[in-house]
């Protein structure tokens, strides 16, 4: 994940570069380009992350049992069971909702990835602008709900 973003933003430097200095750089920087190509590896870290959160949760499930193990063997009270569960419960409704943001960052970043993604896009600015508004939104209910 971490490599992907060292390749993202180089990139999508070179593209604002163009698009703030459209004069001196227009000559040496097609920034639709460079911006196609710093959201492919922005692509690949919206997946690397959604994989990520897939596997925290199967992390989370083994927690879980673990815990109903424990509860069945008496090694644990029931409040630090009950502590336990909810802080799992707690971890795995943020991971979730990790999951949703990355569905709804995925086809935006696909659209801006293609190499004519401003003059001949695959979505309709309509369908990615509904897209990452959900995800803000969502952003938002994370970020009250920790």
């Amino acid at each position: 994940m971490a490599w992907s973003m060292t390749l993202y933003y180089p990139f999508e430097h070179v593209a604002f570069t163009g698009w703030v200095v459209p004069k001196f750089s227009r000559q040496f920087v097609d920034e639709n380009r460079w911006s196609a190509i710093s959201c492919r590896f922005w692509s690949i870290y919206i997946v690397s992350d959604f994989a990520s959160s897939v596997l925290k949760l199967k992390e989370l499930a083994k927690r879980r049992e673990k815990v109903a193990r424990e509860i069945q063997s008496g090694s644990i009270t029931e409040n630090e069971a009950e502590t336990k569960q909810s802080d799992i419960a707690k971890q795995a409704k943020l991971q979730k909702l990790h999951l949703a943001r990355c569905s709804f960052f995925l086809l935006p970043a696909i659209n801006w990835s293609l190499p004519k993604w401003a003059t001949d896009p695959l979505l309709p600015e309509s369908i990615v602008n509904s897209l990452m508004l959900a995800e803000a939104g969502t952003c938002i209910y994370q970020s009250f709900y920790t």
